[in-house]
């Protein structure tokens, strides 16, 4: 409703009825009303068409960043193969140059210039710090030099690279042998020894090396565990044989060798080692008629036919021993005596006219009667005095001959020897 302020008339507006809304108007109005419900749907043609731009759009995109790529990563690969190959190139004149080094230190250890042949190992070792032989070579040129504990630096840095090898453990085992240190000689050879890396044949050797030096350290018991263990599983080597009986002899185990001297007899009766070996194991185990029955050839040496001859005379002159008739006992003791007149006439009075001790004189006297044979106590008194006359005798007339060697056994192995 409108009033006119002028005339103070009300005027009110005609509004037409939507009954009688025109024709052409309700046309418009529904049009625009679909117009409005279509726009709330995209257009899949435009969709489509937009979704492709954008997918040519990110191939070009990652195309080019493909091409970026491959490029960067060829100049990184060039780049990392020439530094390669240049290191490569350092690296292998730096091994050149540590063989040159090592081959002059060898020549200078050949002229027993150790300090030189040191400095030129270090050298070697400093250019090619892997190569194990230049640090062995190094702790022997200093260790020939006078200078045990740089050398043994050396090799303990290197061993904590390879705990294991035999090189090492065996440098270390025989530096430690050097100095006297007997506990860490015998260590490092059983790191050598029981070596992964270790051959039977090397561990025999390096076993035989370890008795060598329990042998020069008085380690007599230690010596003989050593070698009974190299005994297992021991091919059927003569030479092999030979070096461990031979041990086995020096070690104060006769026994045990006597047994490896036979196992070689075995296969080669007239084998001069293994014969004169068998000689000497029998004699210091005291079999001495073993030791008479083993027939030794015209080159054997004269410590082998020294030890028959006096073996021969114990078998022959001793009376004491069991399953002999009196008469026997008493021509034995008989025939020492004589031979203690025969030194006498020797070495101690005229041959002609010899001026007999008193005492020699009555040991003949008491050996007169023939029931001397049969009474033990009686007999062993005379021995007694044989062996004593016959330390006189050895002091006055000198080098004791093969009787008196006897005479000295006889004694020793009944217990009546004269003090």
């Amino acid at each position: 409703m409108l009033v006119n302020t002028v005339s103070g008339r009300v005027h009110v507006p005609h509004v037409a009825s939507p009954s009688v809304r025109s024709p052409a108007l309700a046309r418009k109005s529904a049009l625009r009303t679909k117009r409005g419900q279509l726009s709330r749907y995209p257009d899949p043609v435009w969709e489509f068409t937009g979704t492709a731009e954008r997918i040519l759009q990110l191939r070009r995109i990652v195309r080019r960043e493909t091409v970026r790529l491959a490029v960067l990563t060829t100049i990184a690969t060039g780049a990392f193969l020439g530094t390669r190959a240049l290191a490569l190139r350092a690296e292998h004149l730096a091994v050149e140059d540590a063989a040159a080094w090592y081959a002059r230190g060898q020549e200078y250890l050949a002229e027993s210039n150790f300090e030189a042949a040191a400095v030129a190992f270090r050298r070697a070792t400093m250019k090619n710090r892997g190569e194990r032989q230049y640090v062995l070579a190094l702790a022997e040129a200093l260790s020939r030099s006078g200078n045990p504990e740089p050398a043994t630096r050396a090799l303990l840095g290197l061993r904590e690279l390879i705990p294991e090898a035999v090189e090492v453990n065996l440098a270390l085992a025989r530096l430690a042998r050097a100095r006297g240190d007997s506990t860490e000689a015998i260590r490092y050879y059983h790191h050598a020894i029981y070596a992964p890396a270790a051959t039977a044949s090397s561990s025999r050797d390096l076993r035989f090396e370890l008795v060598e030096f329990l042998l020069e350290s008085d380690q007599q018991a230690r010596a003989v565990s050593e070698l009974i263990a190299a005994s297992i599983d021991l091919p059927d080597d003569p030479t092999v044989r030979l070096t461990l009986a031979d041990l086995f002899l020096r070690a104060g185990n006769p026994s045990r060798a006597a047994e490896q001297y036979q196992l070689v007899l075995r296969q080669d009766r007239a084998h001069l080692a293994a014969l004169e070996g068998a000689v000497r194991a029998a004699f210091e185990l005291g079999e001495y008629r073993n030791v008479v029955a083993y027939r030794l050839p015209n080159n054997a040496s004269a410590d082998a036919v020294a030890r028959v001859s006096v073996a021969r005379e114990v078998v022959a002159r001793d009376p004491l021993v069991t399953r002999l008739s009196a008469a026997e006992r008493r021509r034995r003791l008989l025939l020492n005596i004589a031979h203690l007149e025969s030194r006498w006439k020797t070495c101690g009075g005229a041959p002609e006219a010899p001026d007999y001790p008193e005492a020699l004189v009555e040991l003949r006297r008491a050996a007169r009667p023939a029931s001397i044979g049969r009474d033990t106590e009686a007999l062993e008194s005379a021995m007694i005095e044989v062996d004593r006359l016959r330390q006189e005798l050895e002091s006055l007339c000198g080098t004791a001959t093969p009787v008196d060697q006897a005479l000295a056994i006889i004694a020793r192995s009944h217990g009546i020897d004269a003090p």
